[in-house]
């Protein structure tokens, strides 16, 4: 959408309505993160407003002389990001968290997940712990993928596939193939020199919306030093710890949040996956559980 050339010196207001999020988005003065915000959803209804009432909005990004500001109820202060791509991977935060407080039944984990033949598999893990590199692998080997970083939970303990693209840090390590590679850039959906959305389709990624019985949860043990990929049992009180941490759904009080994850700890069969090569592990794990 183009803006009027009279405005370029005051604000001008858009909105993105997202079909889960009950309050839009609002954009002022910068139209150009719609296409890209859109390209990183797949059967996902985003509706493109050509107006914005502040008070209807939750969180706002604005353009600034140094990029793009954003404020929402679950930032401290206002942040900014000069690149566009780094603009719309931190919104993905606040959407998830908007999900949940429209949704105050469920959890919301920190995990990857992947559909296997027995049901759904979390792979709860922090921040650089060399989740997505596996979960895209996961996809790459045929295992379909729910999401690489960010799993809603109903009340039933239904994993929620949230229809957003996973997100992988680039450069790309050098234990991947050249077909992984390949395949990365292949299915590039928007990126800059830090990460980049990779595209999949309906048979790698289910469409936002559909659930799945949580069946297993993996504990990820990125080992550079180890020279084989295994899969070992492990204890449910380790696993309950790392679900424990990994939610950042709040809301609720902490006692029912507590009981909730023990059910999906002791309904669950529980693993420890110590690896080097993503590629085998995922290899592994297909072959161990499909």
């Amino acid at each position: 959408m183009d803006l009027p050339s009279n405005t370029i010196n005051r604000e001008y207001g858009t909105s993105l309505k997202f079909e889960a999020i009950s309050q839009p988005v609002g954009l002022i003065n910068c139209n150009e993160l719609y296409p890209l915000v859109n390209s990183i959803f797949r059967d996902f209804e985003i509706d493109h407003l050509d107006r914005m009432e502040l008070e209807d909005t939750q969180i706002v990004i604005r353009k600034v002389q140094k990029g793009y500001e954003r404020s929402s109820p679950w930032l401290q202060k206002s942040v900014v990001h000069n690149d566009p791509v780094d603009a719309i991977c931190d919104l993905t935060v606040d959407l998830i968290h908007a999900f949940v407080a429209d949704h105050p039944s469920y959890l919301c984990l920190h995990s990857a997940a992947a559909l296997f033949k027995n049901g759904l598999f979390l792979f709860p893990s922090t921040y650089r712990s060399g989740k997505s590199t596996l979960a895209l692998h996961l996809a790459f080997n045929g295992v379909p993928l729910f999401t690489d970083d960010a799993l809603p939970i109903s009340s039933k303990n239904d994993g929620l596939a949230t229809g957003l693209f996973p997100r992988i840090r680039l450069p790309l390590p050098n234990c991947v193939t050249h077909n992984f590679r390949n395949f990365i850039e292949r299915r590039t959906a928007i990126g800059n020199d830090r990460y980049c959305y990779v595209s999949l389709d309906q048979t790698e990624q289910p469409p936002y919306g559909t659930k799945e019985q949580i069946s297993a949860v993996i504990l990820l043990n990125l080992d550079m030093q180890s020279s084989t990929q295994k899969v070992d049992h492990v204890k449910k009180k380790d696993v309950l710890k790392e679900i424990i941490l990994r939610n950042f759904a709040r809301h609720n009080k902490a006692i029912d949040i507590v009981d909730r994850i023990y059910s999906i700890a002791q309904h669950a069969d529980c693993f420890r996956l110590t690896y080097s090569d993503p590629n085998e592990a995922a290899k592994l794990l297909k072959d161990t559980f499909s």
